[in-house]
């Protein structure tokens, strides 16, 4: 399953340039996340609600070209890997109407404990989540 989140740059997104800040795009990561999750079920107020918390273990991005000002964005992302205990999630960040990535991703989460951030597998204490995440990795556009 893809997931695609669409707004515009903001100003204060972009440097004295006029080019969106190299850090602005793992936030956008972050919003298709949060997008992705709850399209699949698992809405993440509702994760953090059952003491569930799933930290940034990992992140990657290439910067392929750049984005301006107004620029009205695309991101799509999907979950690439799912081990019940890690997921990892994918990222293309498009200008709309161009299908040439301005910036391409990943990041990979834990699944923890949000008393302990003990690492666990949602396999067993959330059937239901492993579900819907396993078929998110299975029904994948790519």
């Amino acid at each position: 399953m893809t997931a695609e989140i669409h707004f515009r740059v903001r100003y204060a997104e972009t440097d004295r340039m006029g080019v969106t800040h190299h850090a602005v795009y793992p936030i956008w990561f972050e919003m298709l996340r949060t997008e992705l999750c709850r399209e699949i079920g698992l809405p993440y107020a509702e994760v953090e609600a059952a003491g569930v918390m799933s930290p940034l273990v990992g992140l990657q991005c290439r910067y392929r070209g750049t984005t301006t000002y107004d620029d009205p964005i695309v991101v799509r992302g999907w979950i690439a890997a799912y081990k019940g205990a890690r997921m990892t999630v994918r990222y293309e960040v498009y200008v709309e109407g161009d299908e040439t990535p301005r910036c391409t991703g990943e990041s990979e989460h834990a699944w923890v404990d949000a008393n302990t951030f003990a690492p666990f597998s949602l396999r067993r204490r959330f059937p239901q989540w492993h579900e819907a995440l396993s078929r998110a990795v299975e029904d994948g556009d790519r």
